[in-house]
């Protein structure tokens, strides 16, 4: 039975995930608090991590992801968050683009308990391929950039209609 590591400041949404997942053939431990994620995943036999990105914490879950990975560097990987990929905050989109390429999996809330058990079902595949994660991420980043671009232009005309009006 594959154990499944959950990392969420919201203990409700950790104890609905982990239900979930037990209901379909995993185990879930999850750490009183998402710092200590570290000792059970060094603890072993944690096969998959499932994690909000954004948790009440002074580090991001992805920043934990990333010193999870310095302990066990083939972990895979699903991020879950209400946020899509584009509105990350530049360190945490950065942190992901770090953990490429790799198992590596995002779902958008909300989803469905189906969404869960596939996407953490493929993973776990021996044969996986991250060509989907890394096309999505390909597509963000251009989204990142070109919005990047229209705030600029639209910042830019701001200062250009506010000075020639003085």
């Amino acid at each position: 039975m594959p154990r499944v590591l959950v990392i969420d400041d919201d203990q409700t949404t950790s104890q609905v995930i982990g239900d979930v997942l037990e209901r379909n053939g995993h185990t879930a431990v999850s750490p009183d608090k998402p710092w200590e994620a570290a000792r059970l995943l060094s603890d072993g036999g944690i096969d998959v991590i499932v994690a909000d990105v954004f948790i009440r914490s002074l580090i991001s879950s992805v920043q934990i992801v990333l010193a999870l990975r310095q302990v066990s560097s083939e972990i895979p990987v699903l991020f879950i968050s209400g946020t899509p990929l584009e509105g990350w905050s530049d360190r945490d989109f950065a942190g992901l683009e770090a953990l490429m390429p790799g198992r590596l999996e995002f779902l958008l809330k909300p989803f469905t308990a189906k969404a869960l058990v596939n996407s953490v079902s493929e993973l776990l595949e021996p044969n996986y391929d991250d060509v989907v994660m890394r096309s999505v991420m390909v597509l963000a980043k251009r989204w990142r950039d070109t919005t990047e671009i229209l705030d600029k232009s639209i910042r830019d005309a701001r200062g250009k209609r506010g000075s020639s009006a003085d």
